[in-house]
């Protein structure tokens, strides 16, 4: 997959969100933020045909991690909130599941493979009514807005408008 490919996937939720009178640690709120946008993404797949590894999917790392089986092959999807651009939203990560050798050894996977993962995902972010403005970012797109406070790159249509409004 050329660095360029577009694999991340950002977008807001149309639906309730827990608050503090639920979670008093900001760290742990983060990550049930997260939560309902990721039991859709679940759903949505497995109505689409795809075998994951779980019903709904499991807390981990600030995020919510399950596996999608697409022809063969086993992908990764993390599903976590963040606040780019001083906004809620949610961001879907995509990586190849491999051996612990390959995931130690080897460079991470960086060609075409990610691509069904992409495309199922983005399938079923669509058919998902509370997904809002949906984009897809490259790895160094996010990387700059998420890890750096970069605003998110402007897309064809702020461009069209004459300015760039990031995810919101």
């Amino acid at each position: 997959m050329p660095h360029s490919q577009r694999c991340v996937a950002v977008f807001k939720w149309d639906g309730p969100l827990p608050g503090f009178d639920v979670e008093s640690d900001p760290e742990r709120l983060t990550a049930l933020t997260a939560r309902a946008p990721a039991e859709a993404i679940v759903a949505a797949l497995r109505a689409g045909g795809f075998q994951t590894d779980v019903d709904a999917p499991y807390d981990g790392e600030g995020g919510w991690h399950f596996t999608v089986r697409i022809d063969g092959v086993t992908f990764g999807v993390f599903t976590l909130w963040t606040g780019i651009g001083g906004q809620d939203s949610f961001a879907v990560q995509l990586d190849v599941k491999r051996s612990v050798f390959a995931a130690l050894f080897r460079k991470p996977i960086l060609d075409g493979r990610l691509e069904p993962a992409c495309r199922a995902v983005d399938d079923a972010l669509a058919s998902v009514p509370r997904v809002k403005e949906l984009r897809w970012l490259t790895d160094a797109e996010f990387e700059q807005s998420y890890c750096r406070g970069r605003p998110l790159p402007p897309t064809a249509q702020d461009a069209r408008q004459g300015g760039a409004r990031g995810v919101g």
